[in-house]
């Protein structure tokens, strides 16, 4: 392999792993929060807080899986069309790569959202003494 190679496998293995990563940690804390829902009946934790983590969660995993599909329909055309640079079709290349990395950063936004909403989730009902 030449560096360039190298140096391009590189870049193509550390964006596989940062997808996994986004589709692992929303995909884990979904079934974590799932599991979840289902104890809180006699604690003092908003269950619609916990349901709208729980979305957030799968709508991240979802984006983690939709930046796969970007990533391989960009690969598979600039392969099979052997894009280069400065070809007039390398717009639709470069339109879905940047997708794929709109859609990841997406998955990673939606993972904090319902990170915060998990933390807004608890004391949301106050127990208050009875009069």
């Amino acid at each position: 392999m030449t560096g360039n190679n190298v140096h391009a496998s590189a870049i193509v293995q550390y964006a596989v792993e940062g997808i996994k990563a986004v589709i692992l940690i929303n995909g884990g804390a979904a079934i974590a929060v799932a599991t979840f829902i289902g104890h809180v009946e006699k604690t003092n934790i908003d269950v619609n807080m916990l349901i709208l983590a729980l979305t957030r969660f799968a709508y991240g995993a979802l984006a983690g899986v939709v930046t796969f599909a970007l990533s391989y329909i960009a690969q598979v055309f600039s392969y099979e069309l052997r894009v280069r640079v400065g070809d007039s079709r390398a717009k639709y290349f470069n339109a879905l790569r940047v997708l794929a990395m709109i859609a990841v950063v997406v998955s990673g936004v939606l993972f904090v959202c319902g990170v915060v909403a998990i933390g807004n989730s608890y004391g949301a009902h106050s127990v208050s003494a009875p009069n």
